[in-house]
């Protein structure tokens, strides 16, 4: 994970569930996009771990994190890598 930001990492480690928050600060837009991003990154780690989901459930989960994303984008300027 070389390539990643400080920031990528915490984010990194809050969607893969080996810290239970992460700490944000900034402009309200700029942090409400960021958490919105990292609920959707997470709720899709979570259903793809599980054996139990099925494709019908990823679904909607991959599409809601790729809107998240592209309104991250917007708000930032910055690609959502994770």
């Amino acid at each position: 994970m070389s390539n990643y930001t400080i920031d990528e990492s915490a984010y990194a480690s809050y969607i893969l569930g080996s810290v239970k928050s992460v700490k944000l600060k900034g402009k309200k837009e700029i942090v409400e996009a960021t958490k919105n991003v990292l609920e959707a990154s997470r709720d899709l780690y979570t259903a793809l771990s599980s054996d139990s989901t099925t494709f019908d459930q990823v679904l909607p989960l991959l599409e809601t994190k790729r809107t998240r994303a592209k309104a991250y984008n917007k708000v930032t300027g910055r690609i959502w890598r994770l």
